[in-house]
């Protein structure tokens, strides 16, 4: 199958690129299947809805038009465990779940014909801890009120107060045109570089700062696995919470062997 590619989807970043760079287009997404891992989590609606299934449709033909050779995922690389997942998908062995990577991702190498799916992914909480180190706590006695502990927590940053406000009255498509614009992504930057002020309450001279760190570590380490897959003229689908966008983008524009395209461009 051939693709393509009209003016309207040349980015300047893309132009000073060699012809036999590999492409990267980096596609944030939301969480679908809702995990709440996040400080802040947006309640996402069943994405396996009749609704929602005809709007993900739309957003794969619109990725489609890209082209992409490979689609990397926000999976672990080290295991390798969705490869597995994918394999026995397009074996009808597996139904696809409601989280994005198996809706937009596997959906879509199966469309292109892709036989593999490549996980970039170093799963990493912020306090440094991997997957393997997280238990189940018990729950904590509390004298404190529903009420009060509802006043106490923290308000949502404005530009997450939109952010659930557009999921529920957009589709797909366009909500995912708000978290792959500019202004989204910059707005979201933003909470992460106030960790660089100090905790006021904390004996940690550098607690916050050593948050931030391990987040920038989790996606240095993603970019290395990006490299990783990357071959000339490959034309790589990122797939990735959004929150990684910002670091991913930066890293993949001053790379001299990636090409970083426009996003934007794509979801028109």
């Amino acid at each position: 199958m051939s693709f393509a590619q009209t003016d309207e989807h040349i980015s300047k970043l893309e132009t000073n690129c060699s012809p036999s760079s590999p492409r990267l287009l980096i596609l944030g997404t939301y969480h679908m299947d809702n995990p709440g891992q996040d400080k802040f989590n947006v309640d996402a609606d069943d994405v396996l809805a009749p609704k929602r299934q005809k709007e993900i449709v739309d957003v794969l033909d619109k990725v489609a038009a890209y082209g992409p050779t490979k689609i990397a995922l926000e999976a672990d690389y080290k295991t390798q465990a969705m490869t597995r997942e994918y394999a026995d998908f397009l074996k009808r062995k597996y139904q696809l779940a409601r989280d994005e990577r198996n809706q937009i991702g596997f959906a879509l190498a199966k469309r292109l014909g892709h036989t593999s799916i490549y996980p970039v992914d170093f799963p990493m909480w912020m306090d440094g801890r991997v997957p393997a180190e997280i238990g189940s706590p018990k729950p904590k006695p509390s004298s404190v009120s529903k009420e009060e502990a509802s006043n106490s927590k923290e308000e949502p940053p404005a530009i997450f107060q939109e952010s659930e406000r557009l999921m529920k009255t957009s589709t797909v498509l366009e909500y995912l045109r708000f978290l792959n614009s500019d202004r989204y992504i910059q707005s979201d930057s933003v909470l992460y570089m106030s960790l660089l002020k100090p905790a006021p309450y904390s004996d940690s001279l550098y607690g916050n700062a050593d948050l931030l760190t391990n987040w920038y570590k989790r996606n240095f380490r993603i970019f290395t696995n990006i490299n990783r897959i990357a071959e000339p003229n490959d034309r790589i689908l990122l797939l990735i919470g959004a929150g990684h966008q910002k670091i991913l983008r930066d890293l993949a524009a001053e790379s001299p062997d990636i090409c970083l395209l426009d996003t934007e461009a794509y979801l028109r």
